[in-house]
């Protein structure tokens, strides 16, 4: 696959674009009901052992950050300004519930930044604790950053 992605889409050129795969470490249940008692098991089973594979092994992580729609260039500094070497921005809005509006004291409809970082994992820390410094909660940016395990990794700039 990623054979025909790097010749399709020239990812090896600089500046082109990512491509990344990440595991799957959750079901819905209704799926798994779906299934017969040994496939949905065994499904369960892989996903696990999957999860803690990823967790020592992988050599990447994906920082996801929710902010305020307009400061994902904030972000992306940030994050660039402790070794990251860019990103990618998708533009939507938040939604949930009115207790999380109180608890964490934004609004759930306004519009969102999502911001996408690819980073090394020796990077990771570093990178987030940058990015909630200048656009965390308790900033005008009011961001939730996360981070995930990345599987595999192709069109990345060392």
């Amino acid at each position: 696959m990623y054979d025909n992605l790097k010749e399709t889409l020239r990812i090896k050129m600089k500046g082109k674009c990512v491509a990344v795969t990440v595991p799957v470490t959750g079901i819905q249940e209704r799926i798994l009901a779906l299934l017969n008692e040994e496939v949905s098991e065994k499904i369960k089973n892989s996903l696990e052992e999957e999860a803690k594979k990823m967790k020592e092994e992988s050599l990447y992580s994906m920082i996801l950050v929710s902010v305020r729609s307009g400061y994902s260039d904030e972000v992306i500094e940030a994050a660039e300004k402790a070794g990251a070497k860019g990103g990618s921005v998708i533009r939507g809005r938040r939604c949930g519930t009115e207790a999380m509006v109180h608890f964490l004291g934004i609004s759930m409809q306004e519009e969102q930044d999502f911001v996408m970082i690819i980073v090394p994992k020796t990077k990771k820390r570093a990178i987030m604790e940058s990015i909630g410094e200048s656009c965390g909660l308790r900033t005008e940016a009011c961001g939730m950053t996360i981070s995930v395990p990345v599987d595999e990794v192709l069109g990345m700039e060392e």
